[in-house]
């Protein structure tokens, strides 16, 4: 069996790798995960063809630093300018946006009932919000609302995915105009973290911009609870969880990967609850 080896570009391990690392030393595999800081990103990469490590994790804004020197690009990444994955395969490193590929089929898979010719809202203030506008457009809504606190910001990136998405409407919404909207959404994306204490997320809750039985989805993949989807489900509105979400992102990646191990997926959730549920209880 050959060495799994895999690594992030970010200065602290997330819990999502050392699950990843501990999962599969139970399974026996033979595996190494290694963190390098932002400073060497440019140079892990670029210019280098040869099989380093079979998958490299990072932020979407410091894969707009390697890409701008990468040139063999899927066309996916090509539109949206950045990626969340650099994999190895056909004996050469591609970068992929794995976190679009597995929420969509998380979505399709697990989501029924709700009208996508209706509107959506992502509330995002980085780079991540372009891919979950790509993402819902992909699934059929016409209308999509990009909402954060730096206006300036947000109107850029709905200007930049204006030059791809055409026949579809992408609108630019500051956070404090969000519960004054009238157009009522099918499904919400939030990446905000409540730890923040974000502005935002007093008026999330109240969900007047929501059609009844629609869709809140939360992102912040490191957190075994979401006090916004306790909300949303009080408000009657379907959710996931987004350990399942998170799980489902990382079991994708495993995936491709050729670990010489068969295991299914229902098997990783539960141990990344677990996994999850070890940490809250010994954190200080």
């Amino acid at each position: 069996m050959s060495l799994v080896k895999i690594a992030e570009i970010s200065e602290q391990p997330s819990s999502s790798f050392l699950h990843i690392e501990k999962f599969l030393k139970e399974k026996n595999v033979a595996i190494e995960r290694i963190n390098f800081p932002a400073e060497q990103a440019k140079d892990l990469l670029v210019e280098s063809r040869e099989k380093k490590f079979d998958a490299y994790r990072l932020s979407y804004e410091m894969s707009q630093l390697i890409l701008e020197k990468w040139q063999t690009q899927p066309a996916q990444v090509q539109l949206l300018g950045c990626c969340d994955t650099f994999l190895y395969e056909e004996k050469n490193y591609w970068p992929r946006v794995m976190l679009y590929e597995s929420l969509r089929e998380a979505i399709v898979s697990r989501i029924t009932g709700y009208d996508i010719k209706e509107a959506s809202y992502v509330i995002c203030d980085d780079l991540k919000g372009r891919v979950l506008v790509s993402l819902l457009l992909s699934l059929g809504h016409r209308r999509v609302y990009l909402v954060g606190e730096d206006e300036d910001f947000v109107q850029a990136e709905v200007n930049f995915l204006k030059r791809f998405h055409v026949g579809t409407e992408i609108l630019a919404l500051s956070s404090h105009q969000l519960t004054l909207q009238t157009t009522k959404a099918a499904i919400m994306i939030s990446t905000i973290k409540y730890a923040d204490e974000h502005p935002i997320l007093d008026d999330l809750v109240y969900f007047n911009f929501m059609k009844a039985g629609g869709v809140v989805l939360d992102l912040n993949f490191e957190k075994p609870k979401s006090l916004l989807l306790e909300e949303a489900e009080r408000a009657s509105l379907q959710t996931l969880p987004p350990t399942y979400l998170s799980a489902f992102y990382d079991f994708s990646l495993i995936q491709k990967i050729k670990t010489g191990m068969s295991f299914g997926f229902a098997e990783f959730e539960q141990s990344w609850n677990q996994f999850l549920a070890e940490k809250v209880q010994n954190s200080p």
